[in-house]
């Protein structure tokens, strides 16, 4: 295993926790606050409270598999950026802890609501939250990116 330092654990730690305390705070103000869709861009873009019981894409699963599958997810994607990718990156970092906070956010979802709380809706797309949208660019990155951040 490489040598990682303690600045690098915080790095990554802190954006854990900004991602995760950013996608609590907005889902848990729109779910008290927001009595039903709020039309921002009219025909675009709207806040709108959907509960989603699926994952992905809305994809139907038993709930005890997906409470099981989610944090073997994580697990599965820890051991891949131990083995392939450079921990000593500072970018690396922080597309992990906002991966690994999005997905956090949306596990804590299933256990409190049993389904993933979204809010965001662009026209006709599936309704989706923040902490997705970490999930989904924080994966992106590390493909997009991989030749730059894998290690050597």
């Amino acid at each position: 295993m490489e040598n990682i330092k303690w600045r690098h654990i915080g790095i990554f730690a802190l954006f854990v926790l900004d991602s995760f305390v950013l996608d609590r705070v907005l889902k848990e103000y729109l779910l008290y606050s927001l009595d039903s869709r709020l039309e921002i861009i009219p025909n675009v873009f709207a806040l709108t409270i959907q509960e989603n019981p699926g994952i992905a894409f809305s994809i139907k699963l038993p709930y005890y598999f997906q409470i099981i599958l989610a944090p073997a997810l994580i697990l599965v994607g820890i051991k891949f950026a131990f083995d392939y990718l450079d921990l000593n990156n500072k970018f690396v970092l922080v597309i992990l802890g906002v991966i690994v906070g999005g997905a956090l956010g949306n596990f804590v979802d299933r256990v409190m609501y049993r389904g993933v709380i979204d809010y965001l809706s662009f026209w006709h797309y599936p309704v989706f939250n923040l902490a997705d949208v970490f999930i989904v660019v924080g994966i992106f990155l590390l493909i997009a990116f991989y030749g730059k951040i894998k290690r050597v």
